[in-house]
């Protein structure tokens, strides 16, 4: 019972979170999918870090960084993640960066060592491997290549801790997602289907 109540706390700190920011129809339908009755599909992608070495950001003004607890409040008020999976990607195993404009973060991007909880099962990293939690952008600067300026700022400081490939699921509905990775030459390694059914989840891996 010693974790329980924080378990408990965690989940519904998280479903307020996400029904602030999807709505509640879209939220309890995601609910049903996830924990009752249904499926969801992304794809597996990989992608090669060194690529990036010596590309030139297209905005000379934004700063790529790593994040700091200074910047929390700033990326709370995008309204994507919950307070405190901003504050977990602070701590050792995350490599969480962020595009800063006149001192206010614009975009982060965070990757770890370890891949996301549901798909632990179907990925045995490599050292020189890091799996991609989330990329994420500012509406108000959106198509402007803020992406691209965190990928040729990150991606360098990867390579230079070891790393030589990044791994990265994405929803198949997620159509600017895809489009971004294959513009990239990112290549996609398969298609990963999460079944429930009465609560009893299963995960299944199929190569291309």
């Amino acid at each position: 019972m010693g974790n329980a109540v924080p378990v408990m706390t965690r989940t519904l700190v998280h479903a307020w979170h996400y029904a602030r920011r999807r709505g509640v129809r879209h939220s309890a339908a995601k609910a049903f999918r996830t924990y009752v009755l249904g499926r969801e599909r992304w794809y597996v992608t990989s992608g090669d870090l060194t690529g990036w070495n010596g590309v030139t950001p297209r905005d000379p003004e934004t700063l790529i960084r790593f994040a700091t607890d200074a910047d929390l409040p700033a990326l709370e008020r995008m309204e994507r993640q919950s307070p405190e999976t901003l504050r977990a990607w602070l701590r050792p195993g995350h490599f969480f960066f962020v595009a800063v404009r006149a001192g206010v973060p614009i975009a982060y991007r965070c990757l770890s060592t370890k891949p996301h909880r549901w798909v632990r099962d179907y990925f045995t990293m490599r050292p020189d491997q890091v799996y991609s939690l989330d990329l994420f952008t500012h509406a108000a600067w959106r198509s402007r290549g803020v992406s691209h300026d965190l990928m040729a700022g990150s991606n360098p400081i990867l390579v230079a801790q070891g790393f030589r490939e990044v791994l990265s699921i994405q929803r198949l509905d997620n159509a600017e997602s895809i489009a971004m990775t294959r513009a990239r030459g990112i290549t996609q390694l398969g298609t990963l289907t999460r079944t429930c059914v009465l609560g009893r989840v299963s995960l299944r891996l199929d190569p291309v």
